[in-house]
């Protein structure tokens, strides 16, 4: 299936990114390189992608002009870890005991969440739908789910960490008015994640994000995430789904270089670049969604200010949209 590539990089943006050293840290995801994807991959690499990005059905569709979005999925972030046994409702409410639990107790600490704040934002704010996106594997979960929030029952059951923390973004292909990305064990927070994105109407930017603070782990690795991926919300559309088969043919094909030239460090290996693995969502956002996003303008919160790398970042953001601004929240 052929895709009809809907979004280009703004020429000025492109040239600046250059020019200001973001691309030597950085490099984007490129239109050239999605239509390298396009004409290239096999049928066979086509048919893997469309699977994990894949929807099979919507349950209790929701009509909307705001969608909060999450994802839900049961997979080991570490690919070194053995696969978890088929997933069903006895073993998700014991996992902790049965010793299934992978970084958190999926139930207590994602699925519950997730139907708090549902239930409330049902009561609250009856204007707003509550989007899963959810891994085909959970599919038993469905009559929970469906008490409070519209359900994409996704084609695939995510590998490990990715797809499925990817999926959650495949809401900006919308015609919505807004659209709104957040952790499903920060749902208990949907109202006020939802009142971040309502400030947008009024104002001269379409999109706010958070970025995440650069840092080198106890690995060496460095850390900087220009959009967190549990907190942001636009009003701009964006052909996810295609831009994330790209991405991810580029990443296992080595066409992204993982070591980034941050100032002051020098050269060293970026987190997240591991696919299946735990921060490709992220990693996604910063080389596809974020450059994307940002002729849009943005609402960047002000903690992040502190970052080494955030210089270049803003630098971006006000040259791509002199109305962007800090704040905070």
């Amino acid at each position: 299936m052929k895709h009809r590539f809907a979004s280009r990089l703004d020429v000025g943006l492109r040239q600046h990114a250059e020019s200001s050293g973001w691309n030597g840290f950085m490099p984007f995801l490129t239109d050239e390189q999605v239509c390298v994807y396009e004409n290239t991959a096999s049928p066979e690499e086509r048919g893997h992608a469309e699977a994990w990005f894949g929807v099979e059905e919507i349950y209790n569709s929701r009509p909307s002009n705001h969608v909060l979005s999450t994802s839900l999925f049961w997979k080991h972030p570490n690919p070194r870890k053995q696969d978890l046994p088929t997933p069903n409702l006895y073993l998700m409410q014991n996992a902790v005991r049965l010793g299934l639990d992978c970084r958190y107790d999926p139930w207590n600490h994602y699925l519950l969440p997730i139907m708090r704040g549902a239930e409330r934002t049902a009561k609250v704010r009856p204007d707003v739908t509550v989007r899963v996106y959810l891994a085909q594997d959970l599919a038993f979960l469905i009559p929970e789910l469906t008490q409070y929030c519209e359900v994409y029952l996704m084609r695939h059951s995510s590998l490990l960490h990715n797809p499925g923390a990817m999926w959650r973004f495949l809401v900006l292909e919308d015609a919505l008015a807004l659209a709104t990305i957040t952790d499903s064990d920060l749902m208990d927070r949907a109202l006020e994640t939802i009142g971040l994105s309502e400030s947008l109407i009024t104002a001269e930017v379409a999109t706010w994000r958070v970025p995440m603070v650069s840092e080198l782990d106890r690995h060496n690795v460095f850390i900087y995430r220009p959009m967190a991926a549990n907190r942001f919300g636009t009003r701009q559309r964006l052909p996810v789904a295609q831009l994330a088969m790209a991405f991810v043919w580029h990443l296992t094909r080595g066409s992204f270089s993982r070591i980034v030239n941050y100032p002051g460090q020098g050269p060293v290996p970026h987190f997240g670049f591991v696919w299946p693995g735990y921060g490709i969502d992220e990693h996604f956002l910063a080389r596809a969604i974020y450059p994307r996003l940002l002729p849009s303008g943005f609402i960047v919160k002000k903690h992040a200010r502190g970052a080494g790398v955030f210089a270049l970042d803003w630098e971006l953001t006000k040259t791509a949209n002199h109305h962007s601004r800090i704040v905070d929240y």
